[in-house]
């Protein structure tokens, strides 16, 4: 993994300063010399060392190449690297994220108020096309000064095949690992592979919650402690509630563990009337409870943001526009097979 840069990604590129980084990478605040922005360059290291790490690489390639969106970060250019196995990927530059905002204590209520509006506007144009995040956090919703949100980090984003009516809980089989812990759904918490644009709300639930209450709300420590902390702050639950959650294996994994912690309202306690009823909605056991994105645009908390054109890219009665990918999700590729994909759509070709 190396840190070093590719010339001609120097040739394009006037890198200012390491601005974050970890086991999958590098990004540099850096400014384009071809247009004078500034950028975020992001090097991947070993994008294609199997094939698991190269789909998530090219599934977020695809998408963010295909999505366009006030709210969602704009992926400008890709770039291959001499190695053959790493990639540059150059984004619009964002100044920080909502996590590092809510560490820092920095947010107003109506900052609050207007991030959730802004990522559950996010949330419904993603599911207008079909597409479901698996990721949320606020770790992945980038941050202007001015409090403009932008939603990254789409690796583990995948489309919904096919188009239903039923916009709670369309069956289609997925994998059962995704996301952080502490933002994951009962249902994936009990590894049920029928879910989908729910499993995005109960984040969303759990993003606004945190904005209000200053820290993450479940703190699982591992997968049976956050089962056990979901269970407590839904009580009461039902036996049609476990059943909805898809996996044969739920009803024994509620009974086994023990309620642990307050409920959502409980835990909540002092904080604004209607925030705390649209995470209450949110953060239902059983996922067909949970309000739609198109429902919550709706709600009191977020309707005083909410225009016409919020709701004419959301769910209408003309149904979803799908979003499609080369590679489709359905079918595993070789890691080869990502990388020449993604090489060929690369610009600046690096000589070998």
């Amino acid at each position: 993994m190396s840190l070093d840069v590719d010339v001609p990604i120097e040739r394009r590129y006037a890198i200012e300063r390491h601005i974050g980084g970890g086991a999958y990478g590098v990004v540099w605040r850096a400014v384009d010399r071809r247009t004078k922005n500034l950028v975020a360059l992001k090097k991947v290291f070993d994008a294609f060392s199997n094939a698991q790490d190269a789909q998530r690489t090219y599934r977020e390639v695809m998408l963010l190449q295909r999505l366009s969106h006030p709210n969602i970060v704009k992926l400008l250019a890709t770039h291959r690297a001499s190695n053959g196995q790493d990639l540059y990927l150059t984004f619009e530059m964002m100044e920080t994220d909502v996590n590092s905002a809510i560490r820092a204590s920095a947010l107003l209520p109506l900052h609050k108020q207007y991030i959730s509006y802004q990522l559950i506007r996010a949330v419904s144009y993603l599911h207008a096309r079909g597409l479901v995040h698996r990721d949320l956090k606020p770790a992945n919703m980038l941050l202007n000064s001015d409090c403009h949100v932008k939603i990254g980090d789409f690796g583990l984003a995948r489309s919904v095949i096919r188009a239903v009516t039923d916009t709670h809980n369309p069956p289609t089989l997925l994998t059962d690992y995704i996301a952080t812990r502490w933002y994951r759904a009962p249902e994936v918490v009990v590894s049920s592979t029928q879910y989908t644009y729910s499993v995005d709300m109960w984040a969303v639930g759990c993003i606004i919650g945190e904005l209000l209450h200053g820290r993450p709300l479940f703190r699982g420590s591992s997968t049976s402690h956050q089962l056990s902390l979901l269970v407590g702050a839904c009580s009461p639950i039902t036996d049609e509630d476990v059943e909805s959650l898809g996996s044969e294996h739920s009803a024994d994994l509620v009974k086994a563990c023990e309620s642990e912690g307050p409920t959502v309202r409980k835990l909540l306690q002092g904080y604004p009337s209607d925030a705390v009823h649209l995470v209450a909605q949110l953060l239902q056991f059983n996922p067909k409870k949970r309000l739609t994105a198109l429902e919550a645009l709706h709600h009191p908390y977020i309707a005083p943001f909410s225009t016409e054109d919020d709701l004419d890219v959301s769910y209408s009665d003309k149904g979803r526009v799908t979003i499609d990918i080369p590679l489709p999700d359905d079918v595993r590729h070789t890691a080869a097979e990502y990388r020449d994909a993604l090489y060929s759509l690369s610009e600046d070709q690096v000589e070998e």
